[in-house]
């Protein structure tokens, strides 16, 4: 991998970016900015937020670069079914697939976006009061929702790391 391109929102996805690059010393680019940095093919680790199950960016990323490792970055824990979702989507085109949760700061968002969130929040928490029991990601899902916050991890990362690391080991 050469760099680290990505597609942040709100600022989760930034943050696990740059997180990224401290680790690994690779440079890191907004997928704008890249454009201008990297040559065409340049293989790269690739994070963008999700949106409506969607890996924002990713089209656009994959047009212009060869993605080795893909993160998306999301409002949910990583919870298994999170992750079979995420596999039957994009696995098959990218195997090194990685989901790290972000945060949710509807504050950020404008327009459309703001208004779609809000939905999207009302029925995730009405999914979640209507179950008989709650997990600790239920609980910790509900808080978000109420009340915001920021779930940047950066032992989120390891996998990542551990995945990157096996890839220059073969190279």
């Amino acid at each position: 991998m050469k760099a680290i391109v990505y597609t942040s929102n709100t600022g989760f996805t930034a943050r696990y970016a740059q997180l990224l690059g401290e680790k690994t010393s690779l440079p890191v680019y907004g997928l704008k900015e890249a454009k201008k940095e990297l040559a065409p093919q340049t293989e790269v680790i690739y994070l963008g937020w999700l949106q409506a199950g969607q890996i924002t960016g990713l089209k656009q990323a994959a047009r212009r670069y060869r993605i080795g490792i893909l993160c998306a970055v999301g409002l949910a824990p990583a919870v298994e079914t999170q992750l079979r979702e995420l596999r039957k989507r994009y696995q098959a085109a990218y195997p090194q697939l990685f989901y790290l949760q972000g945060g949710l700061k509807i504050e950020k968002l404008r327009g459309p976006q703001k208004w779609i969130m809000k939905i999207v929040c009302k029925a995730l928490h009405k999914q979640i009061e209507e179950k008989e029991e709650l997990s600790e990601s239920d609980r910790d899902t509900q808080l978000l929702l109420e009340q915001g916050g920021d779930r940047v991890d950066p032992a989120a990362l390891e996998p990542v790391l551990d995945c990157l690391h096996q890839t220059r080991q073969a190279e």
